[in-house]
């Protein structure tokens, strides 16, 4: 069963503050990780739960979205 789980590289900072958003696919005992070309304060990935929780700000919305489709697509490719 494939597994999705994204996560922010804290240790990373862009020129805008923001942190990379990383995702890691677990499937049959293997693991990568890959980055999604997404990036996000790191007070912001804390204050919406890793984006879990209600969104207000236009660019989370879009990111999230991006995150889904990707997490969609992966696990297509599966079946």
């Amino acid at each position: 069963m494939l597994k999705v789980i994204f996560y922010q590289k804290s240790d990373r900072v862009n020129k805008n503050g923001e942190s990379p958003i990383y995702a890691r696919l677990n499937y049959n005992d293997k693991q990568i990780s890959i980055s999604t070309g997404q990036a996000i304060s790191k007070e912001r990935w804390a204050s919406t739960n890793n984006l879990r929780n209600q969104l207000k700000i236009e660019k989370e919305i879009v990111i999230k979205n991006l995150l889904d489709l990707s997490q969609l697509n992966a696990a297509k490719k599966n079946y």
